[in-house]
């Protein structure tokens, strides 16, 4: 794969210290929550396997992807017949290496690949077990677009407004959002759901001048950026998007159902138009069970 993604810098030190600045007014530092009990599962033999992942040693394909698939492949459709259930114990390394004739390096990177899209974990001294559960992983080769994305891989997007209201932007919000002092915003909270499971909470500040008769207009369903094209003629070009590792507070503990503490994947983005005026103050937070980012770095003048 090639360049995927070049991460903007913020020209200088006083646009940092603006946007830190809003994000930090429209969301307050979180308390420090209590960390979440250790997940204890009942190490069940898992059902016959060996029979059911090939390897092709004549193919290009890495022998560490070809493993990984046929193991994805094998515990998806186990999990969707019923006989095999979260929790249960995956053959050993040393098992799944002489079985399949690979080497443990192969079968270590294997693992640490279902690892990472959430399907297994692994637990030391104790071996690997399914959790049931593929992450979504999202590539950033593009503006992030959650409804993009599980529309593009056959999932079903989904939103829920949490709150939808109009009030007085804070100083620095007016000043991230260039309004006036006092200047009315629309705070906007919606629950994000990919096949009926939450995976995020986005909040979001929108002008209220462009955006007259938002609240009376702007339906659940509706992706927010295809309804303000729709409505208003505006169009989203580019974000500024921030990425950073949280706790889970209360709140969104009772609307992601997951518990309290545990790590979460915070994006806080500034949206602007095509004439770079910007349109929306967001933060989207993710779970960090179901979620991960990828990005792909190419060096600069490569081949130069």
């Amino acid at each position: 794969m090639g360049l995927l993604i070049k991460l903007s810098i913020l020209s200088d030190w006083n646009d940092y210290s603006i946007m830190q600045g809003a994000f930090q007014d429209a969301f307050p530092p979180r308390a420090r929550a209590k960390t979440a009990p250790p997940i204890h599962m009942n190490a069940t033999q898992a059902p016959s396997w060996k029979s059911e992942i090939r390897i092709n040693r004549s193919s290009n394909r890495p022998l560490y992807l070809q493993v990984k698939e046929g193991l994805e492949h094998w515990i998806v459709g186990k999990l969707r017949d019923g006989s095999l259930s979260q929790g249960a114990r995956l053959p050993s390394e040393n098992e799944l290496s002489e079985a399949l004739r690979v080497s443990n390096i192969t079968i270590k990177r294997s693992l640490d690949e279902l690892r990472r899209e959430g399907l297994v974990q692994r637990i030391q001294g104790r071996g690997t077990f399914v959790t049931g559960q593929n992450r979504l992983v999202f590539d950033l080769p593009r503006m992030f677009s959650l409804t993009a994305y599980t529309e593009e891989t056959g999932m079903r997007p989904a939103r829920k407004i949490l709150e939808m209201s109009e009030q007085i932007a804070s100083p620095s919000v007016a000043k991230t959002l260039r309004l006036t002092a006092r200047a009315r915003v629309i705070r906007l909270v919606r629950l994000r759901l990919v096949d009926r499971t939450p995976v995020a909470i986005d909040t979001s500040f929108l002008p209220w001048k462009p955006l007259r008769d938002f609240i009376h207009m702007y339906q659940e369903g509706e992706s927010l950026y295809e309804f303000m094209s729709a409505h208003y003629g505006v169009e989203i070009v580019r974000t500024h998007d921030v990425l950073e590792p949280v706790l889970i507070k209360p709140f969104e503990s009772r609307a992601l159902e997951v518990p309290m503490g545990t790590l979460g994947v915070m994006i806080q983005r500034v949206a602007y138009d095509d004439g770079d005026r910007p349109l929306e103050l967001t933060t989207m937070t993710f779970r960090g069970d179901a979620c991960s980012f990828s990005i792909d770095y190419e060096k600069e003048n490569h081949g130069r």
